[in-house]
């Protein structure tokens, strides 16, 4: 969606779309043709702003090394968003006048985040201490008044309330199971689910969980079907299991080909 209104806002606007055939080389890149360059530069996004997603918008040294990044850029500065008028002269001009210091850190972050990636891949055991920091991360940033992580946009939180279960389960913390509970709550009570048609939408504008993003994405509903499924075992909420049955009718009656199979 935000793909679509950054391209008739900002890259369809002709004063933009000069700024950038004047000042830079514009490259467009199909994230599925070609996940790997998606995912170094999402990457490199998300350790300079702490941000990502679609639309990502980098730019880039010559060398292919992050400057500055961010995903949805506004064509003017908007709610204290820097506008596309405004990001692209500045970042050109600091290319041109503090090059070598621009090119130098534009160069450790590539470094750091190569280090980074190499240290992920050795082998290690998974123990009690690495999951109770995780775990601790995950209760930090929990929202207490209306369930869900951080303030809006609000995404379904399906891998951390997944994971909180798996430990209540194992260790019966009840603090863990409060969290998974108020957030799946507050999810099935609020706009985020189509009330009428069964489905989750892919995320909530709100922290209420009030005025969905109405788009409806496969990876959700797979997702939230499974948390749901678990956490009715666990609380036995027949609120849950209607959730469940709503949610298997919306993906038989909707997105499951009849004729072909698959979904």
């Amino acid at each position: 969606h935000w793909c679509h209104v950054i391209d008739r806002q900002s890259y369809e606007n002709p004063e933009i779309a000069k700024l950038i055939n004047e000042l830079y080389v514009p490259i467009k890149v199909d994230a599925d043709a070609r996940p790997d360059i998606d995912r170094r530069y999402q990457e490199a996004v998300q350790a300079l702003s702490g941000q990502g997603g679609w639309p990502l918008t980098g730019f880039l040294t010559p060398e292919g090394n992050v400057i500055y990044g961010g995903t949805y850029f506004p064509p003017e500065d908007f709610h204290g968003m820097p506008g596309m008028k405004t990001i692209l002269p500045r970042v050109a001009e600091a290319y041109r006048t503090q090059k070598a210091q621009v090119t130098a850190q534009a160069k450790k972050l590539h470094e750091e985040l190569a280090r980074i990636s190499k240290e992920a891949t050795r082998a290690g055991t998974l123990n009690d201490q690495i999951l109770e920091a995780i775990l601790s991360d995950i209760q930090s940033q929990f929202e207490p008044e209306y369930g869900g992580f951080g303030t809006a946009p609000k995404f379904p939180p399906a891998t951390a309330l997944e994971l909180l279960l798996h430990r209540y389960a194992s260790a019966g913390k009840n603090e863990h199971l409060a969290i998974v509970t108020k957030t799946l709550d507050g999810m099935l009570e609020g706009g985020i689910r189509d009330q009428l048609g069964g489905a989750i939408h892919r995320y909530s504008t709100d922290r209420f969980w009030r005025v969905p993003h109405f788009e409806v994405m496969l990876y959700v509903e797979a997702e939230m079907l499974k948390v749901y499924a678990q956490a009715f075992q666990v609380a036995q909420d027949v609120r849950y299991r209607t959730v469940i049955q709503e949610l298997l009718a919306y993906l038989r009656e909707n997105l499951y080909d009849k004729e072909k199979g698959g979904f």
